[in-house]
């Protein structure tokens, strides 16, 4: 999760994303934000942990519209 909160922060100082989204997808890239028991299951269902998080990392950074925009992508620049 903290892989896309470090490129978030680097890019907000260097002016490429607003602050407020790196500061959002920093708060967000916690696994308390995850619901543990849906990963569990989904990971049943296709042996894929990382693309598990992922996936359900997006759903709540997507509830965050003002973020949405930077999520994932910050790591693609």
């Amino acid at each position: 999760m903290k892989v896309e909160a470090v490129p978030a922060r680097s890019q907000a100082e260097v002016g490429l994303i607003p602050d407020d989204a790196a500061e959002e997808i920093t708060e967000t890239s916690s696994i308390e934000y995850i619901d543990l028991e849906e990963v569990e299951q989904k990971i049943e269902k296709i042996d894929l942990f990382t693309v598990v998080i992922i996936q359900m990392w997006t759903v709540v950074i997507l509830d965050r519209t003002f973020a949405a925009p930077y999520a994932y992508s910050s790591c693609l620049r």
